[in-house]
């Protein structure tokens, strides 16, 4: 991604406005930004049904009134981009070109060479030929005008490639910080329990194998390998106890094997010092149960097509965020 942004800076200053638009084309789609996708795909498409096909497929997972929002949205900016004044230059003449890039560029080197052509030929009447250089002066005037609005819109759509890479750069940036961020945090838990419980550390490596595999079976095993570390997880910080136990409520309950999540949400009451942390952990628990159950019983009905990569990343995060919390109760226990 960094080296495509760099590449499409370096085509920008060399004036390859082009292949600029090319680059910032692929670099839209591959970042699923479908206003920019449409924005760019309007710059190099010269054919209005095929631009419509090509971004119906860019866009035809999402509802009618988010593909038109897109049409439209781009379209008035696109227009706007293209608005030319032609006070000077006649009337008649149209006042928004709807070319695309590459025939604004043509249309700029055709009226640069045909300024070259506006010659007084020889062997004329001073009458005529004062009459005639007067003609050439007014056209001369009229293509140069024209020129000049062409040239204002190459730079308006260059200025939006640039603003479009700069804002994509610092986005990528964030998100590279993100990741870090979030890699610590994996890095966090998985060497908490490392130095602990084994047991709890392979499960840990093995959802996470299962989550960099792009298939949808890994992606249904990955919801049963959480839920088994759910349980592990209730076993290292509140192990089953084969008798009734009296929880925070002044209930007696069983706290046994499977009763895990209550396990977990006793280890919660009985930890936390704080009403506030208490209740956040305790909901953040029965969402994970929720969501780990919701997902696990679509993939073991055989629907796996319904379990896909982000309901499964969305899920292990959401078990790792927990777990961290409640590493941090843990040392503050022990402290």
């Amino acid at each position: 991604m960094n080296e495509l942004i760099e590449k499409a800076f370096k085509k920008l200053e060399e004036n390859d406005i082009v292949q600029c638009i090319s680059l910032c084309l692929r670099l839209a789609r591959l970042n699923n930004d479908y206003l920019n996708t449409a924005m760019f795909l309007r710059e190099v498409s010269t054919d209005r049904k095929a631009f419509q096909e090509t971004l119906f497929n860019e866009t035809k997972h999402l509802n009618k009134e988010a593909q038109k929002f897109i049409f439209e949205k781009t379209l008035d900016k696109w227009l706007a981009e293209r608005q030319m004044s032609y006070k000077d230059i006649g009337p008649n003449e149209p006042k928004i070109n709807v070319s695309s890039i590459g025939e604004l560029l043509n249309d700029i080197r055709i009226a640069e060479e045909s300024l070259k052509d506006f010659k007084t030929p020889t062997r004329m009447t001073p009458i005529d030929t004062a009459s005639f250089e007067d003609e050439n002066q007014k056209l001369r005037g009229k293509t140069r005008l024209y020129l000049g609005e062409l040239n204002i819109v190459i730079e308006r759509i260059r200025a939006r490639c640039l603003n479009f890479l700069i804002t994509l750069e610092k986005q990528n940036k964030e998100q590279e910080d993100a990741k870090k961020i979030q890699l610590n945090f994996f890095n966090e838990v998985n060497n908490f329990f490392k130095e602990r419980d084994n047991s709890v550390y392979i499960k840990l490596l093995k959802s996470l194998e299962l989550l960099n595999h792009n298939d949808e079976e890994s992606h249904s095993l990955l919801l049963t390998e959480i839920r088994r570390c759910i349980k592990s997880v209730a076993d290292y910080f509140y192990p089953a106890k084969n008798e009734k136990i009296k929880c925070f409520d002044g209930q007696e309950r069983l706290l046994g094997d499977d009763q895990y999540l209550n396990r977990l949400s006793e280890f919660i009451y009985s930890t936390s010092k704080q009403k506030n942390s208490r209740e956040l952990l305790i909901e953040e628990l029965e969402n994970l149960d929720r969501i780990s159950r919701k997902l696990n019983d679509l993939s073991s009905k055989g629907v796996h097509s319904n379990v896909n990569f982000r309901e499964a990343k969305h899920c292990l995060l959401s078990f790792y965020n927990f777990v961290s919390n409640l590493i941090l109760l843990q040392q503050e226990k022990e402290n």
